[in-house]
C-alpha cells in the first residue's frame, strides 16, 4: 500500500476554502481557550492542507506519523469533533473483585492499628526522653 499524496487522506468536502476557514477559527478558539492539544492538532492540519508532507508536519510537532495519520482520518471522519480532545474516562481496576475486596480488608484493619508519630517520645527541645549521664 503506498502513501497518500498530500491532502488524500482528508475527504474532499474537508478541503474547501470554507472549511480550512472553519478551522482555523477552531485552532483559534482552541488556542484561547488554552486547549493546546486541540489548538496543536488543528494547526497540524491546516500544514498539511497546505501542502507540507506528512512526515515534516510530525516532526515539527514532535509526533509520530501514524498520530499524525489519526488525526487526518479523525477530521476527515468528524471534522472539527474529531480534533477536540477526548474527555478521560475513569481507569478501570486493576484488580479482580476478589483481590479488592482481600484490599478492602487490609486497609480496614491497618486503621484499627495504633499510629506510631514520629515525634513520639521527644520532649520539648527535641531530643529523646530523659538524658542520661556518660560514664
Amino acid at each position: 500500500m503506498g502513501r497518500a499524496r498530500t491532502g488524500e487522506v482528508i475527504s474532499a468536502d474537508r478541503l474547501t476554502a470554507a472549511a480550512a476557514d472553519t478551522l482555523r477559527a477552531f485552532r483559534d478558539d482552541a488556542y484561547a481557550r488554552g486547549a493546546i492539544g486541540e489548538w496543536q492538532r488543528a494547526l497540524a492540519i491546516l500544514r498539511y492542507i497546505d501542502g507540507e508532507p506528512v512526515v515534516d508536519v510530525a516532526d515539527a510537532f514532535d509526533v509520530g506519523r501514524s498520530t499524525m495519520n489519526d488525526w487526518m482520518r479523525g477530521y476527515s471522519r468528524e471534522g472539527l469533533e474529531g480534533l477536540r480532545a477526548a474527555k478521560p474516562g475513569r481507569s478501570t481496576s486493576r484488580l479482580s473483585s476478589s483481590e479488592r475486596v482481600e484490599f478492602g480488608a487490609i486497609v480496614e484493619a491497618g486503621r484499627s492499628l495504633p499510629v506510631r508519630r514520629p515525634d513520639a517520645g521527644r520532649t520539648s527541645s527535641g531530643s529523646r526522653g530523659a538524658s542520661s549521664a556518660s560514664p
